[in-house]
């Protein structure tokens, strides 16, 4: 194994408590960093080496500049680099040290190895002079580990005596008595100061906010640099993988991993660009490692977070450990796909399940290890929050779940309930405000959170929590008193015949009578309130009834931000503490839960594909209106997952499970990546994303076609979120022959050398329509849209553009007036502005060819990396337009077909409009304004009336 390490052996310290706690000091004015190394002192190369290549050797170490101010420092040359084996056999492990440098001072993040050989030591110092040189410096220790504090333990020389130490900052937690004797030359000359978490000092001139994460070590620190954009994390979260194995006193070091990665991807969302600064960063590049992470990003700690999620729902894969001699039932963790991995016990594996579901603030009812590939949905399950009538014994909360029809909807969906204790153990009160706080926490983030209160209960949710029903997506209030004022809609199920509880919600959802006892919105859906003024029905009948009529139908999430480019991604949403303004000022979007879906058929399919003895998996949806219809006449879309999401991911987040359900589509979800299932680990379907043709989601797709003969072979199309917009970008040009038409969801993510190869061998035969939406808040993709030069999305366009011959888009003629999106020059443009039922604006650009084949792009504005459900009947309604001829590959612009006018007398005529008269929208200048309802009638023949004019069930063209 390529990370067999030397940590072990290199003096783990243990933490202890220890002293006192710095507090920030007086701000002073920052200033111009010096980004430029500068000293009279130290190897005359080296500096210019630095200097001029932002690269220098000295000795066994290197010193390399990652960024403005930031210079990374370990052991790892270009002659032995990390991971390497010298002459005597031993493994080179470089630790990671950083110089951050600044015109009043100089950081050094960590003490890295340190050594006893004068030759080192002697280099050492001149690189300290070199970078330090007369300005003042301050040094972070991460933790306290012996490979991480090891030039300040040295006894044969002291590589500072040149330079002027100010201060050595290290947890609480981590000053230990060993601590003090590694660091005794510091202690000796009282340069040592200790920081808690949430602790802000600021140091020459910028401010430093440490957190302290107990999973590698009892004080392991996260430190965020605003100023520099860098998050400092040692081996708090490991450089490809974590090694959480010590004891520490929480007893739990995942769950501290897992709060620690909430907080790190909050770090990340804001300094979207942040420079990740981890304790051996060579581990993020060592190429024998193919599940690298290389330069790390949110994305890690996405994939973190994952590997421990999985432990509650069986996609987490364990595998034994034996690098550690010294815990010999020592496990690795790890999650298909996930480029990060945790090293642990499995004693602390049991102590992370059982803390989810013990709560001294909730009952909780967990059904997360139900999860397996026949469970209804994953994503966007349901979460119930129940705070009923007083307290409940925790064998009455049970049988309250029981006969309310919760339990078998938590079980199917493997979700979670909690029945809300009361603080007094009597009933509810104001004071129960933080406990719902610490709820809503241990959720994590859920978007479809369903909030139910009885009696008590629901007085209590009516004068105490109206403010947070900003993220609920149904509310159930049965015979509550009256409240506070509701400032957001929520959909709501009252029992009451208090006309002032109903004024409350129905003023709330803008919603008047529109039939009995059930009031809506006019402008939108969402926003209803149903009202039961029968006040003796009991709580279990009166839940069954809430589900039924509101609970089931929608879904919220947070991933919009109205502040212009903001990162807006839903798994960053703030945590819930203290003020909790920042929760309740942010906007939910309502989306259509899969749970009010009454007409499709599912089936689960596992199979063989490439008789390797791994089987593929993927889901089947069949509306039950075309389970029996004639051969030839469904549309089917392929949905592609994102990287390491779950396969029914785009069924359950992306709109298109109502799209398929209302006109009749079947949907095809495959796990493309091969996922992880209770222990069995399914085959990749391809292992390029695509790029190139006839991957087994290819013999997937013809088995299918075969499956069900009234698939229409010419109606199948393409679409995918994130990574799965990758596979639909490169499908598109790979496999054009057997989709005919595409739409990606939070991409482009630019072309490739072997697209453009693609395109150009299929450019003589094939048309391919493709759009594409992205949230200028996605994280990955938001810096491209004002691009005037280079960009993923111009990529995407001109490759395309290759494809459908047209005028391909030259860097040198970009319009600065086109930058807004992409810089391509759309011939079309539309501005959509949000309704009531959508909270975004977007910008829409179409260009098409002389066959009317467009390649189109939207940009949702606020919107974060992750699917927007109003788009996914935008993109059937452009994908919808077009077929494919099978017998000749020709693409055909339905909308523009002109019916044939029957011959038989006995038929009624049938009016022929001219070519596009139908559907064909006037022209939009830029700038103008078109509604979505507007957008979507684009395609206005009927495809069923247009059937026969299509070549049907033949044999694609080869």
């Amino acid at each position: 194994m390529f990370k067999k390490m030397l940590i072990g052996s290199l003096c783990a310290l243990l933490s202890l408590s220890g002293i006192k706690v710095i507090h920030a000091e007086e701000e002073q004015d920052v200033k111009s960093p010096d980004n430029k190394i500068e000293s009279k002192a130290g190897d005359q190369k080296f500096l210019e080496d630095l200097n001029a290549d932002g690269y220098a050797e000295l000795g066994r170490y290197k010193v390399e500049k990652l960024k403005d101010n930031i210079y990374h420092w370990d052991e790892g040359t270009r002659s032995l680099p990390g991971g390497a084996t010298d002459g005597e056999g031993n493994m080179n492990n470089p630790s990671s040290m950083y110089f951050i440098v600044d015109e009043d001072g100089v950081i050094l993040v960590d003490l890295g190895n340190g050594s006893k050989d004068p030759n080192d030591l002697k280099n050492a110092k001149t690189i300290v002079k070199s970078m330090v040189g007369t300005k003042p410096l301050t040094i972070l220790l991460t933790h306290n580990h012996g490979d991480h504090v090891g030039f300040a333990s040295t006894d044969v020389s002291n590589i500072f005596d040149d330079v002027n130490v100010e201060k050595v900052y290290i947890s609480t937690l981590d000053y230990n008595d060993d601590a003090k004797k590694a660091l005794k030359q510091f202690v000796d000359a009282n340069k040592m100061a200790t920081v808690n978490d949430g602790d802000k000092v600021i140091i020459y001139g910028h401010e430093y906010e440490f957190t302290v994460v107990s999973a590698h070590t009892e004080g392991s620190l996260m430190i965020k640099d605003a100023t520099h954009k860098a998050l400092i994390t040692g081996d708090t979260f490991g450089s490809g993988f974590i090694w959480a194995l010590f004891e520490t006193n929480n007893g739990n070091p995942l769950a501290a991993l897992n709060e620690g990665l909430v907080k790190a991807r909050a770090v990340m969302n804001e300094i979207p660009d942040a420079t990740i600064l981890a304790g051996h960063r060579w581990q993020q590049f060592d190429a024998s490692n193919p599940e690298r992470p290389n330069e790390m990003t949110i994305q890690y700690f996405n994939d973190m977070a994952q590997v421990i999620s999985g432990l509650l729902n069986g996609t987490t894969i364990t595998k034994p450990y034996d690098v550690v001699t010294w815990a010999p039932d020592a496990i690795e963790l790890s999650s298909n796909g996930a480029k990060a991995k945790i090293d642990t016990l499995p004693k602390y594996v049991e102590a992370y399940k059982k803390s989810v579901t013990n709560m001294q603030e909730a009952f909780v009812y967990s059904a997360s290890d139900k999860l397996s590939i026949d469970s209804i949905n994953s994503n966007a399950a349901p979460v119930f929050v129940v705070y009923p009538d007083g307290n409940l014994t925790d064998d009455e909360a049970l049988q309250f779940i029981k006969d309310s029809g919760i339990q078998t909807i938590v079980d199917r969906s493997a979700s979670k309930v909690y029945i809300a204790k009361p603080s007094n153990n009597v009933e509810f009160t104001e004071a129960d405000v933080q406990r719902f706080e610490e709820i809503v926490k241990n959720i994590g983030v859920s978007a479809n959170f369903k909030l139910i209160g009885v009696g008590n209960g629901a007085t209590f949710i009516n004068q105490y929590l109206t403010g947070y029903m900003n993220f609920v997506s149904g509310l159930a209030l049965i015979n509550p008193e009256a409240g506070k004022e509701v400032n957001v809609s929520v959909p709501t199920y009252l029992v009451t015949d208090n006309q002032a509880v109903i004024d409350t919600y129905t003023k709330a959802n803008k919603a008047t009578l529109v039939s009995d006892n059930m009031y809506q919105n006019p402008n939108s859906r969402y926003e209803i309130v149903v009202v039961n003024s029968d006040t003796s029905i009991s709580a279990v009948d009166a839940t069954k009834e809430a589900w039924d009529r509101v609970l089931n139908k929608f879904g919220r999430i947070g991933n919009y931000s109205e502040v212009y480019k903001e990162t807006a991604t839903w798994y960053s949403r703030p945590l819930l503490s203290g003020n909790t303004t920042s929760d309740q000022a942010r906007k939910y979007q309502y989306f259509d839960s899969i749970d009010s879906i009454t007409n499709m058929q599912r089936e689960v399919v596992t199979y063989d594909l490439d008789g390797n003895g791994i089987k593929s998996l993927w889901y089947e949806y069949i509306p039950n209106e075309v389970a029996n219809a004639e051969a030839g006449t469904v549309p089917v879309v392929m949905l592609l997952h994102g990287n390491t999401n779950d396969p029914r991911t785009q069924y359950d987040t992306s709109g298109w499970a109502h799209v398929a359900s209302k006109e009749g589509v079947i949907l095809i979800c495959p796990e493309w990546q091969g996922h992880t299932f209770q222990g069995y680990t399914y085959d990749p379907m391809t292992t390029d994303d695509n790029e190139t043709p006839d991957s087994d989601m290819i013999k997937m797709l013809e088995m299918i076609e075969e499956k069900y003969p009234q698939i229409d072979k010419s109606r199948v199309y393409l679409s995918g979120l994130s990574r799965g917009s990758i596979n639909t970008t490169n499908a598109g040009l790979s496999d054009v022959k057997y989709f005919a038409a595409g739409a990606g969801h939070s991409g482009p993510f630019g072309a490739s050398e072997v697209n453009k190869q693609q395109a150009e061998l299929n450019k003589d035969q094939y048309d391919m329509p493709i759009i594409f939406f992205t949230g200028d808040g996605d994280e990955y993709c938001k810096d491209a849209f004002d691009a005037n030069g280079d960009n993923a999305g111009l990529q995407v366009a001109q490759v395309y553009q290759l494809l459908n011959d047209m005028e391909v888009t030259r860097i040198e003629d970009i319009n600065p007036d086109d930058s807004y999106l992409y810089g391509v020059p759309w011939t079309t443009r539309y501005t959509i502005e949000p309704t009531e039922e959508n909270i975004a604006k977007m910008n829409v650009g179409v260009i098409e060819n002389d066959k009317g084949i467009e390649i189109s792009m939207a940009r949702i504005y606020g919107w974060g990396h992750w699917n927007y459900s109003p788009d996914a009947q935008m993109m059937w309604d452009f994908m919808s337009r077009y077929a494919r001829d099978l017998e000749t590959g020709e693409s055909i612009r339905l909308d523009k077909l002109t019916p044939e006018v029957p011959t038989d007398p006995s038929e009624p005529d049938v009016e022929v409009p001219e070519e596009g008269e139908v559907t064909t929208p006037d022209p939009v200048e830029s700038g103008d304004k078109t509604s979505i309802t507007s957008l979507m009638a684009v395609a206005g023949l009927s495809l069923v009336a247009l059937t026969g004019a299509l070549v049907l069930n033949k044999k694609r063209k080869s």
